[in-house]
């Protein structure tokens, strides 16, 4: 009978192994918003809908963690309705992405990092 549950939780143990590895994506609003609409996506899935306003003494607008597989993604960010950026990106160990959005220029720009620079 013990020998059954090991094989069986060998089995098990291995097919987990063999899946996608799995990291911790965390997406971070930056810069100049001011109640704006914001959507954020990540390979089609909605990772954020909702308002967004930049607390001025962290220059942070919210943050966002998630669970990513590893590979090849896409984020895509649409501000009020009408400013739209879509970038790819690989994931091969935890990551972190800023969005920031300069309202002056209207233009969202994304930076990455393997550090967590920003709270969750």
């Amino acid at each position: 009978m013990m020998t059954v549950f090991l094989l069986s939780s060998l089995i098990m143990a291995c097919r987990k192994s063999n899946g996608p590895a799995l990291y911790d994506l965390g997406v971070v609003l930056q810069g100049e918003f001011v109640e704006d609409k914001v959507q954020v996506y990540i390979d089609g899935q909605t990772l954020f809908n909702g308002k967004a306003k930049t607390d001025l003494s962290v220059g942070i607008a919210g943050s966002i963690g998630t669970t990513n597989t590893e590979g090849n993604h896409t984020i895509k960010v649409i501000v009020n309705n009408n400013l739209k950026a879509l970038e790819s990106f690989e994931q091969h160990s935890n990551l972190y992405i800023t969005v920031d959005y300069n309202r002056s220029e209207n233009k969202i720009s994304f930076g990455y990092s393997a550090i967590q620079k920003f709270y969750n």
